[in-house]
């Protein structure tokens, strides 16, 4: 039985389509579990200044589905790393609430998904990282990864990193976040997920195209993937 269980969101970096990930999986498990409450969580979000763009693309993507609601906590419009975007507006966050309300939020909900900002290493607090945060809140975490050249390297730093600090790990999923020639690194993004798979032990949940259906079968594999080990 589902009871307040939660899955983190994490990538390589920015721009990897962490967003986008999280949407899918959200409309999969929303789908599938009609009967239980399910929530977007998005603990800290810079680079906002009068809309959350990526707060709201959730919200407008699932807005069918009624057993669904999107949550934000703190937000602040210079696109830096939560530590610095906070200093810019002369605030300082306070790292023991943001943990305090995340778990709040979750409480409320029967699955909920959490998005981090950027990737592990970011900056909350002077000396408090985004990983601390996935750790504190002892979730499993999904790395998601760009598809492309590079990302092998990328992904492998990541989850060692993850499994450094004995943060459970759920998966890897590769994403193609922009549209662009896949032929031009062939090679490499044939062998990306076996390469990854290989050396680290771990799954690739999904090999997800440019502008994936949320209904596709990569999203439905990776919901069941999460189910199983809910």
């Amino acid at each position: 039985m589902i009871l307040h269980k939660s899955i983190f969101i994490t990538g390589t970096g920015t721009d990897v389509g962490k967003t986008y990930i999280a949407a899918g999986i959200c409309f999969q498990l929303a789908s599938r579990l009609l009967d239980k409450k399910l929530s977007y969580i998005k603990p800290i979000a810079t680079g906002v200044d009068t809309l959350n763009e990526d707060f709201e693309f959730i919200k407008k993507e699932l807005a069918s589905l009624n057993n669904f609601h999107c949550s934000s906590i703190l937000e602040y419009i210079e696109p830096a790393s939560p530590y610095i975007s906070a200093l810019a507006e002369n605030k300082v966050i306070d790292y023991s609430q943001i943990l305090k309300e995340t778990n709040s939020l979750i409480s409320q909900n029967d699955l909920s998904v959490i998005e981090g900002a950027g990737g592990l290493m970011v900056p909350i607090t002077e000396n408090k990282m985004m990983i601390d945060l996935m750790s504190d809140l002892k979730l499993p975490v999904i790395v998601v990864a760009h598809f492309d050249l590079g990302t092998v390297n990328h992904t492998l730093l990541t989850l060692d990193k993850l499994q450094e600090k004995d943060i459970p790990i759920l998966g890897v999923v590769l994403n193609q976040p922009n549209q662009g020639d896949r032929e031009l690194f062939s090679c490499a993004v044939k062998s990306n997920a076996h390469e990854i798979e290989r050396v680290s032990g771990l799954e690739v949940l999904g090999q997800m195209e440019y502008d994936e259906d949320f209904e596709s079968n990569n999203f439905k594999c990776i919901a069941e993937k999460i189910l199983e080990q809910c």
